[in-house]
């Protein structure tokens, strides 16, 4: 039997997804033990480090917003590659284990991603025909969940055998090999150029619709204060994004601190390659569930939040909890996720790199103020008082979603 090749799978899309695989493989090399890496390596305070983390999770959501002038100005290859690049230096200045160098590094390695990750995206969207583009998003989303599986494996291994901050160096090695790679993928005017050839000469065009990239007089912050009257959607993804911020940190923050506490921060490795294969295996139910209603994907998500926070009470807590954790945090990613890129990617097309930089200024200013205010009261209170938190903010998140998630139904599908 014969493997057909999808007919959106073209070259220039076989390059992102390969590089999403890459840049989620080389980030979460690190990312299992980065609270651990800032407060037992480092001795930095729980708090800080909770601050510090918030504060990358934040230039990683909210550099969106930046790259979308340079995006118009430069393309999306040139913007893909400084995300790249930033975060060469970023995790080479951790490795100092100085807490200036670990904050500034912090700031390089989140704004990277940031600048990376919206263009990436984006483009994404401008190379499928409409028809794919939300199967092409989850893809994309399943090859970076399998570097998010893998990366942890590979991080534990060399953890053991060259310590934390070798699996910091070699954080740097491999974003360096994402750049070489980004550097092959072409840029939407030397796609157009292939696309007329292929038209004229009477041959299949490769992509659906690609155009040059947009008019730098349109592009800066004067977009920005244009873009949420003229899209409601945007606006109505404002309190979901903010949610989803606050509440996906805990996987970085309150998961690590809850495993410290309980003695069991053997099981972290573990945790994110649960959360992996997790993500990747509910890509199917979160497409179905946006396809089908807003009112399945809030009951999910909040199902999930209230599985997240109960899961963890320390009564509670096992290897079995700790994986039911982790399941009902991936779950409201993925459906939160799916939701939002359903929304955006209606929108016309040079407004998709802006909007999904307000959504991730958005997320980001959540995963900022919800990372180290849920850890650090997790961390003062007795056994009683962390149930107690645990509780409230399982049904806090679970009312959240509901509302947040019932404000996009125009840009769902019934």
């Amino acid at each position: 039997m014969k493997c057909r090749v999808p007919i959106w799978l073209t070259a220039p899309v076989s390059i992102i997804l390969a590089g999403s695989f890459l840049s989620s493989m080389s980030a979460f090399l690190v990312a299992p033990y980065l609270m651990v890496f800032l407060t037992r390596d480092a001795h930095v305070a729980v708090g800080l480090a909770g601050t510090f983390i918030g504060l990358q999770y934040w230039l990683l959501r909210a550099g969106g917003l930046i790259a979308d002038p340079f995006v118009r100005r430069y393309g999306h290859r040139a913007v893909m590659l400084w995300g790249g690049g930033l975060r060469i230096p970023g995790y080479l200045l951790m490795a100092l284990q100085t807490v200036p160098t670990i904050a500034v590094g912090l700031c390089l390695v989140g704004l990277g991603g940031g600048l990376y990750f919206p263009p990436s995206k984006s483009f994404l969207i401008r190379l499928l025909p409409k028809e794919y583009q939300l199967t092409g998003l989850s893809v994309r989303n399943v090859t970076a969940n399998v570097g998010v599986a893998i990366g942890p494996l590979i991080g534990t291994l060399g953890a053991q055998y060259f310590g934390l901050r070798g699996v910091v160096v070699s954080a740097a090695l491999c974003f360096t090999a994402l750049a070489i790679l980004v550097r092959f993928l072409p840029s939407l005017a030397e796609l157009s150029e292939v696309s007329a050839k292929k038209e004229a000469g009477g041959g299949e065009r490769p992509i659906a619709a690609v155009s040059g990239e947009d008019s730098p007089a349109s592009s800066g912050w004067r977009s920005f204060l244009t873009l949420l009257p003229k899209e409601r959607i945007v606006f109505a993804l404002i309190p979901l994004s903010l949610l989803l911020g606050a509440f996906l940190t805990q996987m970085d923050t309150l998961l690590p601190e809850v495993l410290a506490y309980h003695s069991l921060d053997s099981w972290l490795g573990v945790a994110f390659t649960v959360n992996a294969i997790c993500a990747v295996a509910l890509q199917p139910i979160g497409l179905a569930a946006v396809r089908r209603s807003f009112l399945l994907v809030g009951l999910l998500a909040s199902l999930g939040s209230v599985g997240l926070f109960l899961s963890l009470i320390p009564q509670f807590i096992s290897v079995g909890s700790i994986i039911l954790a982790v399941f009902s945090l991936t779950l409201v990613e993925v459906v939160a996720s799916m939701a939002i890129d359903d929304a955006i990617r209606v929108l016309p097309q040079k407004r998709v790199t802006l909007a999904y930089g307000v959504q991730g200024l958005c997320d980001g200013i959540g995963g900022l103020f919800g990372s180290p205010a849920i850890v650090a009261l997790y961390a003062a209170a007795d056994m009683a008082g962390k149930s107690l938190v645990l509780s409230a903010f399982a049904g806090i998140c679970a009312l959240a979603f509901a509302v947040s998630v019932g404000i996009i139904r125009p840009g769902l599908r019934s």
